[in-house]
């Protein structure tokens, strides 16, 4: 990964957009998941609940990177490739795979089996992720004209933990607003979602040693926790 502009460089606006594109960047640490971009509600909770930890492993990962350069430790990244280098590390991969960025017109663009892998929230959510890149670059083109290549690193890593929070957030909401259409009733031994108590003792099996009762715990779709209703 070259560093997106020369030093002390004035960076056209195609060039700032390759900043963005170079710093756009989504990791996946899981193998990928087996969801159709179009998925139930109970889908796209499983989808949504298995990403929200992988952003914020990477989010406190680039916290990290951002200690060490506030620190001025001896191993600060210096430059964008080793903060990238230094995230990587932090993170324990040995390889890495772009599944987000902006074309050279600035929209943002989505790795077609990215797309395949999961469901329409974590799609829009990896989107959110693109856009606050894009916003936070936009801002500040003037000022990246001038900064050394010490400085761009940290900005990175502000831009990486930004679109971090941003795409988390989205998540949060869609995670909310599937629960509601799936319902609240929530079956232990299938981990399913039902709308009513009614459904959820029709389609959740008997209790048994390995689920135990009560085997019916109604959630709060707002808050995910517990009512204290079940059966």
């Amino acid at each position: 990964m070259a560093p997106a502009i020369l030093l002390r460089s004035r960076p056209s606006p195609r060039s700032a957009l390759w900043i963005v594109s170079m710093t756009s960047l989504l990791f996946l640490v899981t193998p990928p998941a087996a969801n159709a971009r179009h998925c139930s509600c109970q889908e796209e909770i499983k989808d949504i609940e298995a990403r929200l930890p992988q952003i914020d492993a990477t989010r406190r990962a680039w916290y990290s990177v951002l200690a060490d350069i506030l620190g001025q430790s001896s191993s600060a990244p210096q430059n964008l490739k080793q903060a990238a280098q230094s995230f990587q590390n932090n993170m324990g991969w040995t390889s890495t795979r772009k599944v987000g960025g902006l074309n050279e017109k600035g929209d943002v663009v989505t790795d077609p089996q990215f797309e395949q892998e999961h469901c329409d929230s974590v799609i829009q959510a990896n989107q959110v992720h693109e856009d606050a890149h894009h916003s936070y670059y936009l801002h500040r083109l003037l000022v990246i004209a001038f900064l050394d290549q010490a400085t761009l690193a940290k900005v990175l890593v502000k831009s990486e933990i930004d679109a971090r929070d941003d795409e988390e957030a989205f998540l949060r909401k869609a995670l909310a607003k599937a629960k509601r259409e799936c319902g609240s009733w929530f079956c232990r031994c299938t981990q399913q979602l039902f709308p009513t108590a009614v459904d959820c003792a029709a389609g959740c099996p008997r209790a048994t040693l390995s689920c135990i009762a009560p085997t019916c715990i109604e959630h709060d779709p707002k808050t995910g926790k517990p009512t204290g209703r079940a059966y």
